[in-house]
């Protein structure tokens, strides 16, 4: 589905976008996220005014131009990494799906289960990884992802409006943020969910872990090297 640049700023400017932030694939740290966030806001105000629907705002192709070049630029002074940057700008142009970015999926997958699965018996898997490793590795393959909790218990007075103004298709952005889960693909958002509940040094320990047992089981690196 092709996006307005009005939908992805919209979306980006809710709280509740961050708390799915990891969950839907993106790589970007928080500080960026809170950044594009508060650009977003800026962006969304300019082109919604003073009306009460979001869709009696200017709809003409200069002020959406405009939208559009705000928002890449939004996106570069808050520092999201060029990935993420890239999400957006597809959705906006109505591509739906990239190549993996972060290696060999189906592997990345199935070394992640074999070790959930095989590492109480296995403990030479263990090398590497912690416990607490190990239990958030748990906790995000087994995740789902439903947004419609996190929407229902909505609380900043900024998402409260936002819900006001779209209330005709109260849909429309989880739809946009399940696109954005969709486009980066399983292994894409696992990643993103790892990311954010580990430390730099757990993530580099898991990739370590990850391209060892790949090329020992494989014969060939389950991450691609940075």
């Amino acid at each position: 589905m092709k996006y307005r640049t009005d939908d992805i700023a919209l979306l980006l400017s809710t709280d509740w976008f961050l708390q799915v932030w990891g969950e839907c694939g993106l790589q970007s740290p928080v500080e960026a996220a809170v950044a594009m966030k508060k650009e977003c806001r800026s962006i969304v105000q300019g082109f919604v005014g003073e009306n009460d629907s979001f869709w009696d705002v200017e709809y003409s192709l200069p002020r959406m131009k405009e939208t559009e070049h705000q928002l890449i630029n939004a996106m570069r002074v808050s520092r999201l990494i060029a990935s993420d940057q890239e999400v957006f700008s597809d959705l906006i142009h109505g591509n739906t799906a990239r190549r993996d970015t972060h290696g060999d999926a189906s592997l990345i997958l199935n070394l992640l289960n074999m070790l959930v699965a095989d590492a109480e018996r296995d403990k030479e898997m263990l090398d590497g990884i912690t416990p607490t490793m190990l239990a958030k590795v748990k906790v995000e393959l087994g995740r789902s992802t439903d947004y419609s909790g996190i929407v229902a218990q909505l609380h900043s007075e900024w998402d409260k409006w936002v819900a006001s103004i779209t209330s005709e298709i109260p849909e429309l952005l989880t739809n946009v943020a399940r696109d954005v889960h969709d486009y980066n693909g399983p292994v894409g958002t696992l990643w993103g969910r790892l990311r954010s509940s580990m430390t730099d040094l757990e993530m580099a320990s898991l990739e370590q872990w990850l391209n060892h047992w790949g090329q020992y089981l494989a014969g060939r690196l389950a991450v691609n090297p940075k």
